[in-house]
């Protein structure tokens, strides 16, 4: 499941996940908690919460803190990438972007994931009920 607050990618990533939308960080959160979903892409600047805010929720939060999190932002300077990444994003995508390198990331991203739950897995790693089994 992806989460994601992007409504012109819609149509485009659709075709290959299931998607959950959220009109504002506040909404995502909760989502989040609800859903449990595996990758969350989100906007920097959002009403009620924004990306960041969302992001320190979900890092202090046990059960969301391993969620890897593409932001997508207005702010494209080489000083905001920097700044997105050392606070956490797994990636940031400046806008405008194009679909393609964003259904790329999620790709690669996810895969980095699976590489990471499958490691586990070999060591002898219980998951929890509802993780690490997509």
């Amino acid at each position: 499941m992806i989460l994601k607050f992007l409504f012109c990618s819609r149509d485009f990533l659709q075709a290959d996940y299931n998607i959950i939308f959220a009109e504002n960080g506040s909404e995502a959160y909760k989502k989040v908690l609800s859903d449990k979903p595996d990758l969350i892409v989100s906007d920097l600047m959002m009403p009620e919460m924004d990306g960041i805010e969302l992001w320190c929720k979900l890092r202090e939060n046990f059960d969301t803190s391993h969620l890897p999190i593409i932001l997508l932002t207005a702010r494209a300077e080489i000083e905001d990438r920097i700044a997105g990444l050392k606070a956490g994003a797994d990636s940031y995508i400046p806008k405008p972007f194009h679909p393609e390198h964003l259904k790329v990331r999620i790709g690669k991203t996810h895969a980095i994931e699976d590489q990471h739950k499958e490691a586990l897995r070999e060591t002898g790693y219980q998951f929890r009920a509802g993780k690490g089994d997509t």
